[in-house]
């Protein structure tokens, strides 16, 4: 995880992270959510092959973009093509907008204890 400071037309690095080797291959991400100390994101992986698929992780940060806990890899509908750009939490409730196929508009409610349930590896 590199944590970087604009500085004019030019992105510095100020700091890097180690992170668990699937992050390697996270690919995109909604902007950060904060819930409580926590940051939360919503990203994805792809597996090359035809058609392309999609897989989500949830992950969640420390304040200080330490890393918390994250889920394992999981697709919303099981569709190969799914996008997701937004994450949003609540006490109860966590939702996720997301699309299948780019030609859909899709919002996910779901329990905050589900998901609790679900993102569990550090």
């Amino acid at each position: 995880l590199m944590l970087c400071k604009i500085n004019g037309h030019q992105i510095d690095i100020i700091e890097e992270k180690q992170m668990p080797q699937i992050f390697s291959r996270i690919r995109g991400s909604s902007c950060g959510f904060m819930y409580e100390n926590e940051i939360w994101f919503i990203v994805h992986l792809v597996s090359y092959e035809s058609p392309r698929h999609y897989y989500h992780m949830i992950v969640k940060l420390n304040e200080d973009m330490s890393l918390k806990s994250f889920s394992a890899p999981f697709k919303f509908e099981g569709e190969a093509i799914e996008y997701s750009l937004s994450i949003l939490v609540e006490t109860d409730k966590v939702y996720i907008t997301y699309s299948t196929w780019d030609r859909t508009t899709r919002i996910g409610i779901y329990d905050k204890k589900y998901i609790d349930t679900i993102v569990r590896f550090t």
